[in-house]
């Protein structure tokens, strides 16, 4: 897992030129990175996920997802490519294997000769793990290459789509866009406008009110569809609209001990609400604090659970002096956002409050279970009493 979707594992050259769109070459990332060493950030700029590991790790083009926030990823990635001795592009997109699979789903199957597989949009997932990790790789071929494979020909098959599935494939790629299986940006002000209407850009969100978000870096581990999240998230509220917000996280690692599975190691940020403090007295210890991103503040930890249903926790409390928005005499407003790790299923939130003694609801509590599938966003109305 990275905080926008997952380990960069290939790359690619889109143009479009007098009304054409090429892909002018794809390749997995190791043979891009392999033979320029000097593409990478500084050790001493790298940040904490790399920093922290020992020996540091290198922080290259397969990387440069590490934060949540595309636009600074995305510059990252053309800034290294310039360094790398490539010609300077006009904007990154990032995508997921979900976004294939939604591909898939309209252009129908594709036929990996070399491997001997049919690719569809039901057995993607299945195919690029089981190649990519378990089975031996075609000789003179790398294990990831089979990614790059995949990615080519789904890609090649999307550009050469008759006008009749245009509509049905531009449908289905704004569903991945709007899930945050594909992310974009461009140096084009009139597209970065658009991009950001359509919440289409990858902009880490500035949000008033409760937030959380688990930004997750995996160092070396390739159990991430295995992994499930519990958030336990206790809110507190004051007569005064401040309060206390405690998130207690229990990782269970699912899937059984593996060459790629020896733990769930990785480096944890929690991102908490606008104006939050961190109230260290009831948070887990060694932690280590992050810059704040977007107005939320932020801490880190490093977690591991072992496999076969092993588990590990991690709590964080919060100081918030504006959780909830004074609407009226007596009225209160409490609004949540909670954005889902993209092309990720199967974690969950626990909800609970505890309210002034005279506060009550006005039209329904929120939910005290929600999925993390997708984003959650929300806001609920409270009467304060006499």
């Amino acid at each position: 897992m990275r905080p926008t979707g997952g380990f960069i594992g290939t790359y690619g050259v889109l143009t479009a030129e007098g009304g054409v769109l090429k892909l002018e070459r794809y390749d997995a990332i190791e043979n891009w990175i392999g033979n320029r060493p000097q593409a990478e950030v500084p050790p001493q700029q790298a940040g904490s996920p790399f920093q922290y590991h020992n020996p540091p790790l290198r922080r290259t083009m397969a990387n440069v997802n590490s934060v949540p926030d595309w636009p600074q990823a995305a510059q990252l990635a053309a800034q290294l490519w310039r360094s790398g001795g490539e010609a300077p592009v006009d904007g990154v997109i990032s995508f997921t294997p979900g976004f294939l699979a939604r591909i898939l789903s309209v252009v129908g199957p594709i036929s990996i000769p070399a491997y001997d597989e049919t690719v569809t949009a039901e057995n993607l997932h299945d195919r690029l793990d089981f190649q990519t990790h378990q089975a031996a790789p075609p000789t003179g071929s790398k294990p990831k290459d089979f990614v790059a494979v995949v990615a080519e020909a789904v890609m090649q098959k999307l550009l050469d789509a008759p006008a009749s599935q245009w509509e049905p494939l531009g449908r289905v790629m704004g569903q991945a866009f709007d899930a945050r299986e594909a992310l974009a940006w461009s140096t084009d002000p009139q597209v970065t406008a658009t991009l950001r209407e359509r919440r289409w850009a990858g902009e880490f969100p500035s949000a008033a009110g409760d937030f959380f978000f688990n930004s997750e870096f995996q160092y070396a581990a390739k159990n991430g569809r295995g992994i499930r999240r519990t958030y336990d998230h206790t809110v507190v509220l004051r007569a005064d609209g401040s309060g206390r917000v405690t998130t207690t996280m229990t990782v269970t690692n699912t899937q059984p001990p593996a060459e790629f599975n020896s733990s769930t190691l990785a480096y944890l940020t929690f991102y908490g609400p606008t104006g939050g403090v961190l109230d260290q007295g009831l948070s887990d210890g060694l932690s280590f604090k992050e810059p704040a991103l977007a107005g939320h503040p932020a801490v880190g930890w490093f977690r591991a659970a072992a496999p076969g249903g092993g588990q590990t926790t991690v709590k964080v409390t919060w100081d918030v002096p504006g959780l909830a928005r004074k609407i009226g005499d007596r009225a209160w407003e409490y609004s949540l956002l909670w954005p889902h790790l993209p092309d990720h299923k199967g974690d969950l939130v626990n909800l609970s409050f505890e309210l002034p003694a005279t506060w009550t609801w006005k039209g329904g509590a929120p939910p005290p279970q929600f999925s993390l599938d997708q984003d959650f966003r929300g806001s609920w109305r409270l009467a304060s009493g006499d």
